[in-house]
C-alpha cells in the first residue's frame, strides 16, 4: 500500500549505456611483453589487411585503364583525314592554331556535328575521346 502511494526511487540514468557484452579479461599488466606482443599482433593484422585492401584497389584500377586503353581507337586515325586535304588546313575551334603548325604528339579531336577540329587540351577531353561534341554545338 505505501508503495503504490510512493513507489521506491528509481536510478537515474547518467546518459551512458552499460555494456554488458564487454568480454571480461581479468587482470592484466598494460604495460607487460605478453599485453603488449598481442597489441602488436591486432595493429600489425590492422595493416596488412588495409594493404590488401590497397593493392587490391590499384590492380582493379590497372585491369580498368588496361580495359579502356584496349577499347579505345587511337586518334591518329583520325587525324589522318586532315593531313590528306592539301587545299585547306585546319584550325582549331578554340584557339585558332593551324594543324599544320602544331607540335608533333598533340592529339586533336572532330566534333561530330559542325565537323570542326580542336585539340583535346583546348577542348577540354581526353586524348583518346571516341565522340565529342563541342561547346557550340551543345548549346543550339
Amino acid at each position: 500500500m505505501l508503495n503504490e502511494v510512493s513507489p521506491y526511487p528509481k536510478s537515474v540514468s547518467t546518459g551512458h549505456a552499460t555494456n554488458t557484452n564487454r568480454k571480461i579479461t581479468g587482470f592484466q599488466v598494460l604495460t607487460g611483453t605478453p599485453f603488449m606482443d598481442k597489441v602488436k599482433a591486432q595493429v600489425q593484422n590492422k595493416k596488412e589487411k588495409e594493404n590488401r585492401k590497397s593493392v587490391r584497389a590499384q590492380k582493379q584500377v590497372q585491369r580498368a585503364i588496361l580495359q579502356y586503353e584496349s577499347d579505345a581507337e587511337p586518334l591518329e586515325d583520325f587525324t589522318q583525314d586532315i593531313v590528306d586535304d592539301d587545299d585547306s588546313d585546319a584550325a582549331c575551334l578554340y584557339c585558332n592554331e593551324l594543324y599544320s603548325k602544331s607540335k608533333p604528339g598533340e592529339h586533336w579531336v572532330c566534333c561530330q556535328l559542325c565537323k570542326r577540329w580542336s585539340h583535346t587540351l583546348c577542348a577540354g577531353v581526353a586524348a583518346r575521346t571516341k565522340v565529342f561534341k563541342c561547346e557550340l554545338c551543345t548549346d543550339k
